[in-house]
């Protein structure tokens, strides 16, 4: 038995396939997070032409009719992006599984969602294609007769809502698009046209691999660099990227001199520990951090955020994990000693299920407003916050939580994945065969997506975050944090790691952290 537990209550006291991980320098600096999504579109050898027809022209019928289909609210369009992630996360995770080589795995949801927006938008009106990206991505489920407009508006609104006001010197966040043309290929007007107003993405001549790489690595500030080869450029046909930057101070960021070298629970071959760099701050009266406890299929979870320093606090880093003491699995690795269930298939749980409760309100008044009524956009002393799907959110001050103390591990990773296998069986696999796509060129039918890439770069340390980057929704039941007054939460075993706009409820950036990256001296 590994005795040891995430939550401890104490009296006050006043790359596997297709991945890559890999290390940097260390670098006392802020937090990054950097994403970068590629969908390559080839033409196929068959000779069935596309129609010639714009979107619009197809699809005018379907405007009137279904514009309701889809609701322009930030919130329901957030909360559809957060179980689309899940739903590739958990899958690439079953791909994954008891890999001794991959040490975290991380997507930006939104990154993807906004690619293949871009994709929807010259997908034929009654297309397979169509009717996939509607259902698995937006979830809407009339099987895809929603408006174009709606999407479009919906898509256009939530980047507008996670830039605004962000560009300061605390927390910079920038989501851009491009789309590259091979020079054999025309696309039609009116889809270059819906590209450049919806998605503010510019068609650029496919003349090489260094070109795109030159963008996405200006896009995401040299953090993510040759995201393609000079052979994937010279098959592609149409080339359409998204790339995320972020970068947050935290509000109160963990002291360097506090943090040590401790041991960090390890799910792989046969479990185990390894020493790493573990911050240490501790939270009084007045600070921003909140904990809850809640159960995810009877797993025993707790989740902390963590906010970023801005004005307003439009984005909090959310981190969750499985509680309780650990023991070691029948078959190697850990499990929960109280259950016996792998550590892994409950943080799968916890994260699951945390997702899904943002955004089921609107997050300013989940994360603001106080069980009394009044507003926490204070110091949030001493108060109960409710919201996130019915979970109890406790600030310090509260009765129930004097103090915090949060270990946390200092950890960057360098992670890249071909999207398709997880996309294909999830429910898109039409978006990899032609006939689909005659909205983008006239010879737009024998297109089909050869490949979906996507690269994500996440630094976590003292100052901050920097980062470029299950099916069914587990009802969440929030369990209150047992007094008396000291809360001590130690992330020294695999955990979720998220970086989510309060405002909206999107989570920007979500991932599992297995075995945090060693440091460069």
């Amino acid at each position: 038995m590994l005795d040891n537990k995430a939550l401890e209550v104490q009296p006050s006291s006043g790359s596997a396939r297709k991945h890559a991980i890999t290390v940097r320098r260390r670098w006392f600096g802020v937090g990054i997070l950097l994403v970068a999504v590629v969908l390559i579109l080839s033409l196929t050898l068959t000779l069935a032409g596309g129609s010639s027809s714009s979107p619009e022209e197809q699809d005018s019928s379907l405007e009137v009719s279904q514009e309701k289909a889809l609701s322009v609210d930030q919130s329901v369009l957030a909360q559809s992006v957060n179980t689309f992630g899940t739903r590739v996360l958990d899958q690439i995770a079953a791909e994954n599984n008891n890999s001794p080589s991959i040490d975290a795995i991380f997507l930006s949801p939104w990154g993807i969602t906004h690619a293949l927006s871009m994709l929807h938008e010259g997908a034929s009106p009654e297309s397979e294609a169509r009717k996939q990206l509607q259902h698995v991505v937006f979830n809407i489920q009339n099987g895809g007769s929603a408006s174009n407009t709606a999407i479009r508006t919906a898509t256009k609104a939530l980047s507008s809502a996670i830039i605004s006001g962000s560009n300061d010197i605390n927390l910079t966040v920038s989501d851009a698009n491009s789309a590259w043309v091979s020079p054999s290929f025309q696309l039609l007007d009116s889809y270059v046209d819906a590209l450049k107003e919806y998605y503010l993405a510019e068609a650029r001549p496919l003349t090489s691999a260094a070109e795109v790489n030159s963008w996405v690595e200006s896009a995401t500030r040299g953090k993510i660099t040759n995201l393609i080869d000079e052979p994937t450029a010279a098959s592609a046909s149409l080339i359409l990227v998204n790339a995320i930057y972020f970068k947050g101070l935290w509000e109160a960021p963990f002291n360097v001199e506090e943090t040590t070298r401790q041991p960090f629970y390890l799910t792989q071959g046969d479990g185990g520990t390894v020493d790493v760099p573990l911050m240490y701050l501790q939270y009084k009266r007045g600070s921003s951090v909140q904990a809850a406890r809640y159960k995810a299929s009877e797993i025993d979870c707790i989740a902390v955020k963590l906010d970023y320093k801005m004005e307003g606090q439009d984005y909090y880093a959310l981190l969750a994990m499985p509680e309780g003491a650990l023991s070691s699995s029948g078959n190697g690795g850990l499990a929960l000693q109280s259950s016996g269930v792998n550590y892994i298939s409950a943080l799968s749980s916890c994260r699951a299920s945390i997702l899904a409760s943002l955004g089921s309100a609107s997050e300013s008044q989940n994360v603001d407003s106080v069980e009394n009524g009044t507003s926490s956009s204070g110091s949030g002393a001493g108060e109960i916050i409710e919201g996130e799907g019915g979970l109890e959110w406790i600030s310090v001050g509260h009765p129930d939580m004097d103090t915090a103390k949060i270990y946390l591990p200092r950890f960057e990773v360098d992670y890249s994945t071909s999207l398709a296998p997880a996309l294909a069986s999830i429910g898109l696999s039409s978006i990899f065969t032609p006939g689909n796509f005659g909205g983008i060129a006239q010879n737009g039918g024998d297109l089909a997506v050869s490949d979906v890439l996507h690269k994500v770069y996440v630094k976590v340390d003292e100052q901050g975050t920097e980062a470029a980057a299950a099916t069914g929704i587990v009802m969440v039941t929030s369990m209150p944090l047992e007094p008396p007054k000291e809360l001590v939460v130690r992330f020294d075993r695999p955990f979720m790691f998220s970086v989510v706009n309060k405002k909206t409820g999107l989570a920007l950036f979500v991932g599992e952290v297995y075995k945090p990256e060693e440091w460069e001296e």
